[in-house]
This record gives structure tokens, sequence and C-alpha cells, in this order.
């Protein structure tokens, strides 16, 4: 993402903790586009949980809508496996199972992640 777009995603977010009562830091290096978001909350508090899940899947859908993308400087991780027919469409999807299944036939490389069966 540019230097440039930050703004927008920023004042989303920001909209989106408010509305759900959450407090959020945002950091980034904007050389290469990327913007971290973090949610302090107590882990232990079932509510304030949900809300956070909640709100990172509305920052998640905004930065995809935005021309973004969730799988980022690290890979795709569990957490974000879920988005990758939003971003990409079920077809890349399902190619890019095939691609998994033929280098990989008998499951065994990290099995269950980033393309569940």
């Amino acid at each position: 993402m540019p230097i440039s777009a930050y703004p927008a995603p920023v004042a989303y977010g920001s909209k989106q903790a408010a509305a759900l009562g959450l407090d959020v830091g945002f950091i980034g290096h904007a050389g290469d586009g990327n913007l971290h978001t973090t949610i302090f909350f107590p882990p232990d508090d079932p509510a304030v949980r949900q809300r956070a899940e909640l709100y990172n899947d509305r920052l998640t859908r905004q930065a995809i809508a935005l021309g973004g993308t969730c799988p980022s400087e690290h890979g795709v991780g569990s957490g974000k496996a879920k988005y990758l027919e939003v971003k990409f469409g079920p077809g890349a999807v399902a190619l890019m199972r095939g691609i998994k299944n033929l280098l990989d036939p008998n499951g065994i490389l990290n099995p269950g992640k980033v393309l569940p069966a």
C-alpha cells in the first residue's frame, strides 16, 4: 500500500475500534506497504475477545476491499487462511489446493494448515 493510502485504513480501523469499544494500536513500515494492528484486550474475557475477532474480520475485509491483502510479509497464517477465497476467489484457491496435492500427495507437509481439506 502506498504511503498516501495509509489514512483510509487507519481511519476505518480507528472508527471500528471505537464502535466496538476496543483499544487498538497501529504500526507499519510504510516503505513496503505493511500496516500492523494490535488489539489490546484481556485474553480471558470472552465478550471482548469476540469483539476483537469481529474487529479483525472487518479490518481484514476492508484491507482486501482497498486492494490490499491479508496474508502479508510472513505468509498466510492459520488465522488468515479463511480470507484466501475473499482475496483470490474460489478458483484460485482450488488451483492452490491442486498444486499442494500434486506436490504433497500424502498430506504430510503442514497437514490441515493454510489450505484445509
